[in-house]
């Protein structure tokens, strides 16, 4: 993936019908924020139904649903709730320490 460092303003986490997996996921992704020191991304959650371009600069699901995602910036989470997992993959993304 190209440099998203300054291109990344809005996270959005998704899971299949956009209520409990997805809030999850958001809390995950802004602790693994926090401990990369990371300011400033908003992260929202919702349904995959909601995945389009424009709506966010990043979605994160779990990595099963991955594939479902055409084109679009993503990163698949293994362990929705392992912080220290999504934040080296948020590192690759972010292209950052």
């Amino acid at each position: 993936m190209d440099r998203m460092t300054q291109k990344i303003r809005t996270i959005m986490c998704c899971c299949g019908n956009g209520v409990g997996t997805s809030l999850i996921m958001q809390m995950t992704v802004e602790e693994a924020l926090e401990s990369l020191g990371m300011m400033g991304i908003n992260v929202i959650f919702g349904p995959l139904s909601d995945i389009s371009e424009g709506r966010a600069d990043l979605f994160v699901v779990s990595q099963e649903l991955l594939k479902s995602i055409n084109k679009l910036p993503a990163i698949g989470l293994a362990d929705l709730m392992d912080s220290d997992m999504a934040a080296e993959q948020l590192r690759k993304v972010l292209e950052i320490g």
